[in-house]
């Protein structure tokens, strides 16, 4: 009978995804896949755990190099343990690993214990957000000449794009400063408190930056962000009471967060 390549390549990731027994063991394969391997002196079962293990190793890796201050505060084996299960939950859907890992923060809260520690899935998801910046496409900036160079009646018209590294976070507490606290190496309760963090994240270069503001410039910038005019910006300003909106879209001219 001649092999059915579909069935196998799904006993192969079943039991690529498959968790370990209670007591560690690995899975039993599926029947049929382990027939349809040449054992060549080395069992069938443990081939294709050599598989399951290098798929675990790869993504659980990946996740920690993405997600290093997360995995700091947490502790390696909670981290390492909650990556697991999240490699064997959701595999990945594209063949760059750099994709991979966006849902971890959500998973992160949805961890035992972690009611109590909010403050690490904040950490996770300016990592993201700074994991995304990084790897977003290049693209010019738009410069405030550029933008002096529009008739001033056209002005309330205009719509803005943001440029492809930009990332605009929110957090309740300065979580900017607890992830530079973890970078040095001193973490201490005083970086948990503070104002609400407002941050945008963009990559000018090679590098990402990060820039804290104010909530009335972030409301203006994520308006921006979103393409909406500007007259709808300045209205929308003047209906949450804040008090010059153009002052985000200097900043945002200013750093470069819209393209050209």
């Amino acid at each position: 009978m001649p092999l059915d390549l579909i069935a196998l390549q799904a006993d192969f990731r079943t039991n690529a995804l498959a968790h370990a027994g209670v007591d560690g063991a690995p899975p039993h394969p599926p029947t049929p896949l382990v027939a349809a391997i040449r054992a060549d002196g080395i069992p069938a079962a443990s081939r294709l755990n050599i598989h399951r293990n290098h798929y675990a190793v790869t993504l659980t890796d990946a996740l920690a190099g993405i997600y290093g201050a997360t995995r700091a505060l947490v502790g390696a084996a909670y981290f390492d343990s909650l990556a697991l299960r999240y490699a064997r939950a959701h595999p990945p859907v594209s063949p760059c690993l750099f994709e991979y890992g966006a849902g971890l923060a959500r998973a992160l809260a949805d961890g035992p214990g972690m009611a109590e520690h909010a403050y690490a899935i904040d950490v996770a998801r300016l990592e993201w957000a700074m994991h995304e910046s990084l790897h977003a496409p290049a693209a010019a900036a738009l410069t405030p000449g550029r933008m002096a160079a529009v008739p001033e009646g056209d002005l309330p018209n205009v719509r803005l794009t943001p440029h492809p590294t930009l990332r605009l976070l929110r957090a309740p507490f300065p979580v900017h400063r607890l992830w530079q606290g973890v970078q040095a190496g001193d973490v201490g309760p005083n970086l948990l408190s503070g104002q609400a963090a407002c941050l945008a994240l963009w990559r000018p270069g090679f590098d990402v930056l990060l820039e804290a503001m104010d909530a009335p410039t972030f409301r203006t910038l994520t308006r921006l962000a979103a393409s909406l005019p500007l007259g709808d910006v300045a209205a929308a300003a003047a209906d949450e009471g804040d008090a010059d909106w153009s002052q985000g879209l200097g900043l945002g001219l200013r750093l470069g967060l819209f393209a050209e």
